[in-house]
């Protein structure tokens, strides 16, 4: 239970970056 947590944790954690990355490159297109 607790490892799957912390997957889901790390993944949300990955995904909020890669929202932020990819606005980024959208601004500096």
């Amino acid at each position: 239970f607790i490892p799957l947590l912390l997957a889901l944790i790390c993944y949300l954690l990955l995904e909020s970056q890669a929202k932020k990355l990819r606005a980024k490159n959208e601004a500096a297109m």
